[in-house]
């Protein structure tokens, strides 16, 4: 089957899904809106009493000048404007450059806080009010107006795919500087439920696309995923490259969206030269990834597409000066040969279930998990007909055993 049959197919899922919608627990939200709300106005005021004067945080030039006239910034840290040179307002520069603890932790809880009640929290509210329900518009490819992935991957208005899961980096963060919040962040995911009647069930696929990388590039990563076909795959790593977990996975996802090293030091909250070591013994351990890449490179440098797993193809991108240097972007193949197959791997299974289902409705596709709502008498057959899917898509192509995580719960947030 062709790449552009499989996504004529699926459209018609798609459409059923943009029409359905995903019910919201309307009391709740209300309550939590307000609630959050509140809680913004509260750090607002706090962040001006620390100031000594009133200005808007919403202004990021405005909140710049404030921290420095008090001299709570160490200007050594900001970043500078790449046109004009002046110290950067941006996020990431004003959260480096805070040298007062106590206003840094409630400038890090202000922005992700105003994320959630204003990105998501608000407008979600406004259609709850309107039809007790969530619309989503689902992106199965990159259209004429540059909305979607190019790799196929589904994306979503409301953008499902960032609506904060973990609050985990947040909290290590102010656990750092000394700041005790009190109160618990919101859980967004938990607002999206089954319609009356009905229950969520999910499959998650199990490092969907790190499997997909081993099944393309080989080596020691596959031959450990044949003969341990539910065994983590960042533990596999972590053990051929005698480094943690937290390390395997990360270089692991550096490796597949073309991270550099400075953004692996970031990560692990290491030194750079401590990130170009750890890399440099994953790579060792792994060399089927590096020759893997310069496969994809050397066909780019031919003229030729990268294929992935359901035939979909690219051509890289043209050479391109920017800021006076030639760029070329064969370091984005791989990302596009193993989202790209993921994207097909997900697609597949989406049609599976939905042509397969007795009584299920597909509601949501995020990242590498698949959701359905279904009659609570009916989950358990259900589920079966969802693992097939899942786990059937392109099984007979490749070459591990494909695993996934089963859940069901009666909200979003609870499916894990």
């Amino acid at each position: 089957m062709s790449p552009y049959e499989r996504e004529m197919r699926l459209m018609s899922i798609v459409q059923d899904m943009e029409r359905r919608g995903v019910h919201l627990d309307v009391g709740s939200l209300e309550h939590d809106t307000k609630l959050y709300q509140a809680k913004l106005l509260e750090l607002d005021d706090s962040i001006n009493e620390l100031l000594g004067q009133t200005v808007s945080v919403d202004s990021k030039s405005g909140l710049l000048e404030a921290i420095l006239k008090v001299g709570m910034a160490d200007t050594s840290k900001l970043a500078r404007t790449a046109k004009t040179g002046s110290y950067s307002a941006s996020k990431d520069s004003l959260f480096a450059a805070v040298t007062e603890p106590e206003l840094l932790g409630r400038l890090l809880v202000r922005g992700a806080l105003a994320t959630c009640v204003r990105t998501f929290m608000e407008p979600w509210l406004l259609q709850a009010t309107q039809h007790g329900r969530l619309f989503v518009r689902w992106n199965q490819i990159r259209n004429y107006t540059d909305t979607g992935a190019r790799t196929g991957r589904f994306s979503s208005t409301p953008n499902l795919q960032n609506v904060p899961t973990n609050w985990g980096i947040l909290m290590s963060r102010l656990k750092s500087v000394g700041f005790e919040l009190g109160w618990d962040m919101p859980v967004i995911r938990k607002y999206l439920i089954p319609k009356p009647g009905y229950i969520f069930i999910g499959r998650d696929y199990s490092a969907q696309e790190m499997r997909l990388l081993a099944h393309f590039a080989g080596g020691g990563m596959l031959e450990s995923l044949q003969a341990e076909p539910t065994k983590d795959v960042h533990l596999i790593a972590a053990e051929l490259a005698n480094i943690t977990r937290p390390e395997a996975k990360t270089l692991g996802f550096a490796v597949l969206y073309g991270a550099g090293v400075g953004r692996i030091a970031e990560s692990l909250k290491i030194s750079v030269s401590e990130a170009t070591s750890i890399k440099s013994r994953y790579l060792a351990a792994l060399p089927e990834i590096k020759r893997f890449s310069k496969e994809l490179s050397e066909l780019a440098r031919m003229g030729s597409p990268i294929t992935t797993l359901g035939g979909r193809q690219y051509y890289v991108e043209s050479p391109k000066v920017i800021d006076g240097r030639l760029r070329t972007f064969e370091y984005k193949l791989t990302n596009y040969k193993i989202q790209g197959s993921a994207a097909d791997q997900t697609k597949e299974a989406m049609y599976q279930y939905a042509t397969n289902t007795k009584s299920g409705e597909l509601v949501l596709t995020v990242h590498d998990q698949l959701v359905a709502q279904v009659p609570i008498d009916q989950a358990e057959a259900e589920m079966s007909i969802l693992e097939a899917a899942v786990n059937g898509a392109f099984q007979e192509t490749l070459k591990y055993k494909v695993i996934s995580d089963p859940a069901t719960a009666m909200n979003f947030g609870a499916l894990k």
